[in-house]
């Protein structure tokens, strides 16, 4: 307590700056519930600081994560798409190669088509 009376003391309008010291003194000093009272009220400011940068942080991780819901999986959905009609058009074409009867062949081209426009329905 001395060397925060001293500290106002030295600085130089001793009048206001020690009516301010004086009073920062007393609520120091004011006794244990003054003291609890403003370390609660301090704890209860930091906590509200907290809570409002939570929200804000998951708040934006709920909008990056809708994005990717709704967008990214619609792109993804395609590529998948995509991937199984090729596979299924190289297993009809292996077929094809394989085959002997005329008859399957064509039935495998005709798939082969088919495969072919729901491609191109797809990319456009």
């Amino acid at each position: 307590m001395v060397a925060f009376q001293t500290f106002f003391y030295s600085l130089g309008n001793h009048n206001k700056i020690t009516r301010c010291g004086e009073r920062m003194i007393k609520v120091f000093n004011g006794g244990i519930g003054v003291r609890l009272g403003i370390g609660f009220a301090f704890v209860l400011l930091l906590m509200g600081i907290l809570t409002y940068l939570s929200v804000r942080e998951i708040n934006t991780l709920d909008r990056n994560l809708r994005q990717i819901n709704e967008v990214n999986s619609v792109l993804q959905r395609y590529a998948i798409n995509f991937r199984g009609s090729v596979h299924d058009r190289a297993i009809a074409i292996r077929d094809v190669v394989l085959i002997d009867d005329p008859r399957q062949r064509e039935v495998e081209t005709k798939l082969i088509d088919k495969l072919a426009a729901s491609y191109a329905q797809t990319s456009s």
